[in-house]
């Protein structure tokens, strides 16, 4: 099949020629190996982002939804400082559904809108973190939906807890003259991720 751009290579050629110079360490290893000249090359090196996004393209256009019951919500850093996507997976199918850019409400609210009504209707539930505009967007886009939370998250936030009653009873303690949990610190009560 002819590459819809118009190069004279296949996609499958192409698709070769791409992994060629990722395994090799110089334009001239992959010249040599794929038996193209040194333009035919750089041509085929210029058209990998460009065969990138077809591809995405046509599998998105083949992805069935058909039967997502459960999706998962969720942000990923990438880079230095705090560049954040946020994306929505099949945790049953093991794939991602969409990926936008921004941890916000509005990615949130675009990543819903990615699931056609009929499909976003049929989730029973989804699984995130605790982050508000997460949990906003998913009311609204999938109100039938049980929010599930991981349980790095619930036991984060109830470490949280039991520190603050720790902190208050020693407190509470102290002003009796009673030192038992001097230098506990909340080490002595974490709970642990189950």
């Amino acid at each position: 099949m002819d590459t819809e751009d118009g190069s004279r290579f296949t996609e499958l050629f192409e698709a070769y020629a791409i992994q060629v110079l990722q395994a090799v360490r110089s334009k001239v290893q992959a010249q040599w190996l794929t038996a193209l000249s040194w333009d035919q090359v750089d041509r085929v090196m210029g058209h990998a982002a460009h065969n990138v996004e077809r591809a995405v393209t046509r599998g998105v256009a083949r992805r069935s939804l058909e039967g997502l019951r459960y999706a998962g919500l969720d942000e990923k850093s990438f880079g230095k400082g705090h560049d954040y996507v946020s994306v929505l997976h099949d945790l049953e199918g093991r794939r991602v559904l969409e990926v936008v850019p921004e941890r916000t409400r509005e990615a949130a609210n675009t990543l819903w809108t990615a699931i056609p009504e009929p499909q976003r209707q049929a989730i029973d539930a989804v699984a995130m973190d605790m982050w508000v505009p997460y949990l906003e967007a998913t009311r609204v886009a999938a109100p039938q939906a049980l929010i599930v939370h991981d349980k790095f998250h619930c036991a984060k936030e109830l470490n949280k807890a039991v520190d603050l009653v720790r902190r208050a009873e020693h407190r509470t303690l102290k002003a009796q003259g009673e030192e038992t949990l001097t230098k506990t610190g909340s080490s002595g009560f974490r709970v642990g991720s189950p």
